[in-house]
């Protein structure tokens, strides 16, 4: 667990010094900065406490040929007092592009689910990709990775799945991945849309997939109205935890560039 903390930290610090370094030396890199923050207080009959944050982080070489791309998302609920829900899920990629339909990369992935009993879930990748759309008001790209992860859940008591005892699952994974957006009126309305499915090549029932859909209205300089859809299945639980989680949120959501 030591060493994992401290891969997490040493992370997090890079990411810091980047950002420190990209303040620096702006007229060489391409900063983009994109937060959307949602929030729900209730109180009286109902008392809940609702946060539902995402950061995203992307940062350009001065030639276009390196992005450090890193993006975040934590939620966290109290139903009244008792907490419901308290996950982080952090997904980095650094990106070498070879031309502009076609980039390799590597990955790293940290994911945290109070909801699904997943205590953490650590994964290294490297894949590739290819835009099949690359315009102006399109963009359509499949990507393909192969990575190792080590998930730790909070029990053994699988449903339907024998482990043998013990609270870990890891293997190796194949990840096929869809990309697009699409700019439906011009400086308006966008459209983003985004779907990856895992597979353990070592075990059959280790599998999950993720849809991630926004809808953005700007209406500022910057700052966006924005609605999102998230559907994300897990094939493999613990008793008591669904297979399926999905939500809806909608609020404001800041893009800087830079």
């Amino acid at each position: 667990m030591k060493t994992t903390t401290s891969k997490i930290l040493f992370l997090l610090a890079t990411l810091l010094i980047t950002v420190s370094n990209a303040q620096q030396v702006s007229d060489s890199t391409k900063l983009k900065i994109d937060l959307a923050a949602t929030g729900n207080v209730q109180t009286g009959n109902f008392e809940r406490l609702q946060f539902i944050n995402q950061l995203d982080f992307s940062l350009d070489s001065k030639d276009s040929k390196w992005n450090l791309h890193s993006r975040h998302l934590y939620l966290y609920q109290k139903v009244f007092g008792n907490k419901s829900q308290d996950d982080y899920l952090t997904r980095n990629f650094l990106t070498y592009r070879i031309n502009e339909k076609f980039d390799v990369f590597g990955g790293f992935f940290y994911e945290k689910f109070f909801i699904k009993r997943i205590d953490r879930n650590i994964q290294y990748g490297v894949g590739t990709r290819y835009a099949i759309i690359n315009k102006q008001r399109a963009f359509v790209q499949l990507g393909l990775m192969g990575s190792y992860a080590n998930k730790k859940y909070v029990g053994a008591n699988f449903q339907d799945f024998d482990n043998g005892g013990s609270d870990t699952i890891d293997g190796f994974f194949i990840s096929p991945v869809l990309n697009s957006k699409f700019v439906i009126v011009p400086k308006r309305l966008i459209f983003n849309f985004l779907f990856w499915f895992q597979q353990d090549v070592g075990e059959s029932e280790n599998y999950r997939f993720n849809i991630e859909t926004s809808l953005l209205a700007p209406v500022y300089k910057g700052l966006s109205l924005k609605v999102s859809f998230n559907d994300f299945y897990e094939n493999i639980n613990l008793v008591g935890a669904k297979a399926n989680d999905t939500f809806l949120t909608y609020g404001l959501s800041y893009k800087f560039e830079r």
